[in-house]
């Protein structure tokens, strides 16, 4: 045969090893090999999860490339299920049901000798120099994508309405591949029994084997789902039976500060101020009631027989869950993460969260001492805008106290109020340092009365952060909270008390782009009934929301002059009047 004949199509040997059989080897020369059960195809495997027509290999470019043949069974490269073209290198392993195919360029020497087990084909001593396993080729990116990574994925969801939020639901895509998931979990619980908070070392090694077998049987019955593989299957399957399974990457990335689990596979959380959703999820509600216990106990304390609400204060952060029977799909998951966050206002202004003239305000109000009171909801921005706000006192001693978000600066002093201390009269004493401002954040009731009762008694210049969806629920919530500690106050009594502590109040929100904003700031309105009435200072007006989901509007004053800015005039801010004059209609 001519040379360039050669190089088109070499000389090349399959070896053909059969489950519980012998190896043989079948030397080609053809460009073409057609695999399957009958006569008629270039490489006959004899056995029932062996299709007709099964699988093809091609010899191009200097490459071998198998594809499958829409078989029943499917055909798996390193025990990855394949759905397109996909190039083998010589070390690859071919999987068409019980039997297990390499190929090897070159022919073997007992076939170039004539003992081969098709002697028609025309033999060629030694190795083919002519095939470059390593060679860059065209077919590259033809190479199948075998479905989730070892690990979880995460890609970003779509956002709607004010908060970004996740998609409707779970991925279906991903249906599959956690049923296997799922199949593999139920071999070792069906072989050992429930699946234990902690394994021993010994019982760790039968878990292993139990899962490689799970996983053999499901190859050779073909129920790898197209798009997955068993490596995909086993890792996971392994994630969830010794660790925390799909929050173990989460939990590994310090840019993600919220994770929550709304159902077993559908996971979420918030990176770099993003929502995004974590594919695949876990297989079963089991598996993620497993990895609840399993953060608890690690963190110290391990969840109490029948405790259906969860709630823990661990390492990893603040978790918050629901077990047994309380959710109709299985376990619910929130884990809140402490974060450090600095900012500046000059740096809000740039990114669009105040304007100029909301920067130059607040700026004021630090630096004469008004207590301000920001509200938003989880990871809106509040405590970025709280960040900014400290950073505007960073010449005084801040004290601050914060559970979820530090966002005081390094040379703050910061508290821990547990157990028997005194809240009311620890803030009280911090307050009392020369010069000192208290930083909070509100985060219980307990907490919240206890600023109160320290700005009663004189302390300034206090800012405060509460979690809430919008300013005017928080000033309804608030005060309610304080009559549930104080039995005897009305609830009007306690409006008043709580309007009349803060000065200004400023709320932020994270709109459906995804960007934080501060959508008002205000002051409160006297008034004998228990409702707030607040008086919009400066607002953040929304004008149309572009092609692609981006909200486009403007801050701008509302033309209501605060009593506070006589405040700041008597303590020497040079306020004009103008600052809060609406601009003229066009």
């Amino acid at each position: 045969m001519p040379e360039s004949s050669q190089q088109e199509s070499p000389v090349y040997t399959v070896i053909v090893s059969e489950k519980g059989g012998h190896e043989r080897r079948e030397v080609f020369r053809s460009g073409e090999v057609t695999v399957g059960r009958v006569h008629g195809n270039d490489l006959v495997l004899p056995r029932g999860n062996v299709s007709k027509r099964h699988a093809r290999v091609l010899y191009r470019e200097g490459r071998f490339i198998v594809t499958d043949l829409n078989s029943t069974n499917g055909t798996y490269v390193n025990r990855r299920r394949i759905a397109q073209a996909t190039i083998v290198r010589e070390e690859d392993k071919i999987y068409i049901g019980d039997f297990v195919l390499r190929v090897e360029p070159g022919a073997h020497e007992a076939v170039a000798e004539g003992r081969g087990t098709q002697p028609d084909r025309e033999p060629n001593e030694g190795r083919i120099s002519s095939i470059d396993w390593d060679r860059p080729s065209s077919f590259d990116s033809q190479r199948v994508s075998s479905g989730p990574p070892a690990r979880a994925s995460v890609s970003e969801a779509p956002a709607a309405d004010r908060v970004s939020t996740v998609g409707q639901g779970p991925d279906e895509h991903m249906a599959p591949h956690l049923h296997a998931v799922a199949e593999v979990i139920r071999a070792v619980s069906g072989a050992l029994g429930d699946i234990p908070v902690a394994w021993s070392e010994d019982v760790r090694q039968r878990v292993n084997a139990i899962v490689n077998e799970a996983a053999d049987d499901l190859m050779l019955r073909g129920a790898v789902p197209a798009g997955t593989s068993l490596e995909a299957i086993v890792t996971q399957a392994r994630g969830e039976l010794f660790e925390l399974g799909p929050l173990d990457e989460l939990l590994d990335d310090p840019a993600v500060t919220t994770i929550s689990v709304s159902r077993y596979d559908d996971v979420a959380a918030r990176r770099d101020d993003r929502l995004v959703r974590v594919s695949p999820g876990f297989s079963s509600p089991a598996s993620l009631e497993l990895a609840v216990r399993r953060l608890c106990a690690r963190g110290g304390a391990p969840v109490r027989q029948g405790e259906a609400l969860v709630e823990r204060r661990l390492p990893q952060g603040t978790l918050s869950a629901l077990l047994g029977a309380v959710t109709s799909s299985g376990p619910l998951l929130v884990l809140r993460r402490p974060r450090r966050v600095a900012g500046s206002l000059d740096a809000l202004v740039r990114r669009g969260t105040v304007s100029r003239a909301m920067a130059t305000f607040l700026n004021y109000c630090v630096s004469c001492r008004i207590n301000i009171l920001v509200v938003g909801a989880a990871d809106d921005g509040a405590s970025t805008v709280m960040s900014a706000l400290c950073g505007a006192a960073s010449r005084e001693r801040i004290v601050t106290l914060a559970e979820d978000d530090d966002f005081a600066p390094e040379a703050a002093t910061r508290l821990s109020l547990s157990g028997e201390v005194d809240a009311s009269r620890a803030l009280q004493i911090a307050a009392a340092i020369p010069e000192g401002r208290l930083a909070l954040q509100l985060s219980s009731p307990a907490i919240a009365l206890a600023a109160l009762e320290a700005m009663g008694h004189g302390a300034s210049g206090v800012l405060a952060s509460l979690a809430s969806s919008d300013l005017r629920r928080a000033l309804i919530r608030l005060p309610a909270d304080i009559c549930a500690l104080r039995p005897g106050m009305s609830l009007q009594a306690a409006s008043a008390w709580v309007q009349g502590s803060f000065d200004v109040l400023v709320e932020v929100a994270r709109l459906r782009d995804g960007r934080p904003r501060t959508l008002r700031v205000a002051e409160v309105g006297y008034s004998d009934q228990s409702a707030p009435v607040l008086h919009d200072i400066f607002r953040f007006n929304v004008q149309r929301v572009a092609v692609g989901g981006s909200v486009e509007g403007s801050f701008g004053p509302t033309g209501y002059v605060p009593r506070v800015a006589a405040q700041l005039q008597a303590l020497g801010a040079n306020v004009e009047s103008s600052m809060f004059s609406r601009p003229p209609s066009r």
